[in-house]
This record gives C-alpha cells, sequence and structure tokens, in this order.
C-alpha cells in the first residue's frame, strides 16, 4: 500500500518544488549572461514566483499532453513552441501564465526547427553525461540553459524589430 503512494509523491515533488528550482536556475543564468553577482540564496529566487511558476508548469504540461494524443509528434512540436515560457516570465513576471505561453509561441514562429537541431548537438553531451553516473549533468545542464537564455535572447531582441502586428495575430496563437 505505501508504495502505491511513490508515483505521486514524485509528481508532486516534480510540480512543487523542481519547477521552482528549474526557475531559479534560469535566472541564475540570467544573471551569469549579464555577469551579475551571484548570492547562495539565488537558488531559492524561483520560489518568489512560486504561484505562476507551479501554474506555468501545470498549463505547459496539460497542453502538451492533450497535443501528445494526436501521435506524438505535435506535442513534440508544441514543446518547442512552449519552450521560451519559463524565460518570458521571468524576465516579466507581470505575465499571468497563459500570457507567458502565448508570448513564447509568438517567439518560437520559424524557430522550432533551430531548437530541435540544437537538441540534436546534446546528443553526445547527454551520453558522456549518463556514462559518469550523471555527474556530467553538473555541467550540461547550465550550459544547455545558458544556450536557451542567449537564444531567447536573440529572437526576443529580433522579434522588437518587427512591428507588434507582423509578429502577433491572436487568433493564430490560440491556446
Amino acid at each position: 500500500m505505501l508504495f502505491s503512494w511513490i508515483p505521486l509523491i514524485g509528481i508532486i515533488i516534480s510540480i512543487f518544488i523542481a519547477a521552482p528550482l528549474s526557475m531559479s536556475l534560469n535566472m541564475i543564468v540570467k544573471k551569469l549572461f549579464l555577469k551579475e553577482d551571484i548570492a547562495v540564496n539565488s537558488v531559492l529566487e524561483g520560489f518568489s514566483l512560486f504561484g505562476k511558476t507551479i501554474a506555468l508548469e501545470l498549463w505547459i504540461t496539460l497542453f502538451i499532453m492533450l497535443w501528445s494524443l494526436l501521435l506524438i509528434v505535435p506535442g513534440i512540436i508544441k514543446s518547442y513552441s512552449y519552450r521560451l515560457a519559463f524565460y518570458c516570465l521571468m524576465d516579466d513576471p507581470n505575465l499571468s501564465p497563459k500570457e507567458a505561453i502565448q508570448k513564447s509561441m509568438r517567439l518560437t514562429v520559424g524557430h522550432k526547427l533551430d531548437f530541435f537541431v540544437l537538441d540534436l548537438s546534446w546528443i553526445g553531451w547527454a551520453f558522456a553525461a549518463t556514462f559518469t553516473c550523471g555527474i556530467g549533468s553538473l555541467f550540461l545542464i547550465p550550459y544547455t540553459r545558458l544556450t536557451d537564455y542567449i537564444t531567447y535572447r536573440a529572437i526576443s531582441e529580433q522579434s522588437l524589430d518587427l512591428s507588434e502586428e507582423e509578429t502577433f495575430d491572436k487568433e493564430t496563437y490560440t491556446l
């Protein structure tokens, strides 16, 4: 009976602890990029957006699960659409989780294949991290997050050069 609760506990930990810690890692990566000082308590900064981070994680998970019901590939494509949502929320904490998802969808238009190729470039590093019993992940995860943040910044700056009408059509980007 006790062992039947283990998967549920894992899901709860994943949602309520891993999501804010992941946001903290994104905030640390942003500070690294901007060459700001990083304090020890930076590990917990993601908890300052606890409610929005949890809601964003739940919405993204729900949408990807629903899109995956259409033979997996649409779910994979949508996961690339939502990939920048946490960075959008981090840069503008006033956004609601759905607005962060919509902004991520706007930013990733025309860049999903680029993200896919970028992910393919990490395969060798992922195997190396696996063969070191996960120790290599201590180097790989920050490296990939920094790359994602730099890509997010580049795409955001590129979209600022375009007019708002050219980059966003509300009917096209419905959830």
